[in-house]
C-alpha cells in the first residue's frame, strides 16, 4: 500500500513485527520518561504523551552508520573523561579507533 503505517499485504510477518516493535518502543518511552498515558473509558489505547508514534524502516547501511556514529561519540566522551581524570605527571595513551569490521551477510548467504 502507499501508506507507511498500513499493513503490507505481501509482508504480513514484517507488518506484525512493526506493530509489536512500535508498541514496545512507545511503552519504553513512556516508562523511561515517567509519562503516564491516560486510558480512556472502554478504550485500552493510552492517550496523552507518547500515545502515538511512527517507525520508519532504515536500510542496513544507514542503521550501521547511525550505530557507529553513536559509538564514536560515546568513545570520544569517554576519552575526554579519561584525559580530565589523569593526574599531574601521569601520561595516558588513548587507543586509536579507525577500523570497522563489517560482516557482509544478506538473506541469500544466511
Amino acid at each position: 500500500s502507499g501508506e507507511v503505517m498500513e499493513a503490507q499485504p505481501k509482508a504480513v510477518g514484517s507488518s506484525a513485527l512493526l506493530r509489536l516493535t512500535l508498541r514496545l518502543t512507545l511503552d519504553a518511552v513512556r516508562r523511561g520518561a515517567g509519562l503516564n498515558g491516560n486510558v480512556g473509558k472502554g478504550n485500552r489505547q493510552p492517550s496523552g504523551p507518547a500515545s502515538f508514534g511512527t517507525l520508519l524502516p532504515v536500510c542496513t547501511g544507514m542503521s550501521m552508520a547511525l550505530v557507529l556514529s553513536g559509538l564514536r561519540d560515546r568513545a570520544r566522551k569517554m576519552d575526554d573523561a579519561i584525559l580530565e581524570n589523569t593526574g599531574d605527571g601521569i601520561t595516558c595513551s588513548i587507543p586509536t579507533r579507525n577500523i570497522v569490521l563489517w560482516s557482509r551477510i544478506d538473506q541469500k548467504s544466511c
